[in-house]
């Protein structure tokens, strides 16, 4: 991979590679033409890609002439629409591989009137292997200094036991950090009742994580539902809360790009009695969300992401289901901690609109107090502000 952040790299990168005479590897590869439209080419290119995904990631490099593996000549390629054709190859990539790719990016470095330099940047997977499954080829590849090879019984099975491992240990870093909000292991006194456990949870959290230096002006997570807040330095990372103490609400980032925020969900119906507000629970999953986004931009944390929302001291308490009527009996909750299941969200999905991405995680926390589905979604399928 050439060394440069992508929206940074220029022409004259690529013509350093051929006055430096960098060879292909393990991290670049060198193709003279575009990808074609016949299902060899987009079979090659997708085992590219793939082998990329699967191994360290890097870069392919459309328009370069090679000797012998080596950069000989930038001749670039023609392209009539550049827009099109990224659109083209991210549908090629997206519809090629199995499980599907979403963590890939271009740059399109212009030369002389159509012609250019299109670079693909793939960067590791982490839900590998990737399998190139246009017209059932169904090959696995990985690449190596060598360039790009089958994998092998081997290295299939570490790459199939590294996926299902990073998995796991996503889901345990969720489970932990439960564990230690519900015995009030916080670096602060925590309001009592019921409350939303919401985590935001980059892959990279456990993968490959980061040293993140935080800097009040950047990007920093305020805790959900307020118009207040303070900051503190704690043995995680930085976390933002209501005052004063014991705290209503708070976000807590860790070093390595995952957030935790818990806020209070318990309100009172017209009667008077406690109750919990799903549609709050609702809010606090978009709003936390649109701030992760800006939080993980800011520090450049790349998805996958893995959201998960927890409800904690719920047991016995029915659901405030105003303001959009009944459907079904509710019911209290039979459980003190109801955790709600994991959405992935992938580079292709990060853009989706909240209420689209979340409504699986919506309606089974409606499903848990006796309801069908979230009463926020009319007959069909609008989400009623």
């Amino acid at each position: 991979m050439i060394l440069k952040r992508l929206e940074d790299l220029m022409l004259a990168d690529i013509e350093a590679l051929r006055t430096n005479g960098v060879p292909e590897g393990r991290f670049i590869d060198y193709k003279l033409e575009a990808v074609g439209g016949r299902d060899e080419d987009k079979r090659e290119f997708l085992a590219d890609v793939s082998a990329f995904a699967n191994a360290s990631g890097g870069d392919i490099v459309l328009g370069v002439r090679d000797k012998e593996g080596v950069a000989e000549e930038i001749v670039g390629v023609e392209i009539d629409n550049v827009d099109k054709e990224k659109l083209r190859l991210g549908d090629i990539i997206r519809s090629g591989l199995e499980p599907r790719l979403s963590n890939f990016d271009f740059r399109w470095l212009q030369m002389d009137g159509k012609r250019g330099v299109m670079v693909v940047r793939v960067p590791r997977s982490w839900t590998a292997p990737h399998r190139v499954t246009l017209r059932n080829h169904l090959h696995f590849y990985m690449r190596n200094a060598a360039g790009k090879h089958p994998m092998n019984v081997d290295e299939l099975r570490q790459a199939f036991s590294l996926s299902e491992g990073l998995a796991r240990r996503v889901r345990h870093f969720r489970a932990g950090r439960v564990e230690a909000v519900i015995s009030r292991d916080l670096p602060f006194a925590l309001q009592d009742g019921p409350k939303a456990a919401i985590h935001f949870v980059p892959l990279s959290e456990v993968a490959d994580p980061l040293a993140i230096r935080f800097d009040y002006g950047t990007g920093i997570m305020p805790p959900l539902w307020a118009s207040g807040y303070s900051y503190q330095h704690t043995l995680e990372g930085l976390c933002t809360f209501s005052a004063p103490h014991p705290i209503r609400t708070y976000s807590l980032m860790f070093r390595a790009g995952a957030v935790e925020c818990v806020a209070g969900i318990e309100t009172h119906d017209d009667r008077g009695r406690r109750v919990v507000a799903l549609r709050r629970v609702e809010d606090y999953v978009i709003e936390g969300w649109q701030n992760f986004r800006k939080f993980a931009a800011a520090y450049e944390i790349q998805p996958p992401f893995f959201v998960f929302a927890t409800l904690l001291e719920v047991k016995d308490l029915a659901p405030m289901v105003s303001p959009f009527g009944i459907v079904g009996e509710p019911t209290p909750s039979r459980k003190e901690v109801i955790q709600l299941p994991e959405v992935a969200v992938g580079t292709d999905q990060v853009g989706e609109r909240p209420e689209v991405l979340f409504r699986p995680l919506f309606d089974v926390a409606a499903n848990a107090f006796g309801l069908p589905g979230s009463l926020s979604y009319d007959a069909h399928g609008n989400y009623r502000k």
